[in-house]
């Protein structure tokens, strides 16, 4: 089964912020922002 989604279009700025959204999913890149990547390679190489 396909998961689908969604929303009602209230106004011209609400279907832009929600078509950016999903144009986020499209992304192939990775981020850290929070840093717990440099802890568990520390803890890796141990």
């Amino acid at each position: 089964m396909a998961s689908s989604f969604s929303w009602l279009d209230y106004s011209e700025q609400d279907k832009r912020k929600m078509l950016d959204v999903i144009s986020l999913f499209n992304e192939k890149t990775t981020r850290d922002e929070l840093g717990v990547g440099s802890v568990r390679d520390a803890l890796a190489e141990d």
